[in-house]
């Protein structure tokens, strides 16, 4: 499952980076954690241009919380962590899922507009 999760992690980058790109914003930045970063400071205009979907946020934010538990897992698997502490990370992870991510911000937002359609 562990190389599912990769793959999964490394197309859905690809994907949001092909959003980017298609919107033309070459200054805006997704990293390898799906942190969304401007590469410089951005003009009025850029900021306009630059705002994004409550959606593509959620999903971005998403597919983080899925990169840090692959990326947990494969602590695990090459010998860097032991059972207990894959649990510990694992129980770490779910219950601290706000601070980890920001999917707080956009899924009452989400659940507003699907209500409404």
């Amino acid at each position: 499952w562990i190389e599912i999760g990769k793959n999964i992690c490394k197309e859905s980058h690809q994907m949001m980076n092909l959003i980017l790109g298609r919107k033309n914003l070459a200054f805006l930045n997704l990293d390898n954690n799906f942190n969304l970063k401007p590469i410089k400071t951005l003009t009025t205009k850029e900021r306009k241009k630059s705002r994004f979907s409550n959606t593509f946020h959620l999903c971005r934010e998403i597919l983080r919380f899925s990169k840090i538990l692959v990326d947990s897992h494969i602590r695990f698997t090459k010998g860097n962590l032991a059972i207990f502490g894959l649990i510990d990370v694992i129980y770490y992870i779910f219950t601290h899922i706000g601070h980890l991510t920001g999917i707080y911000r956009y899924k009452y937002k989400i659940m507003k507009q699907i209500r409404i359609c």
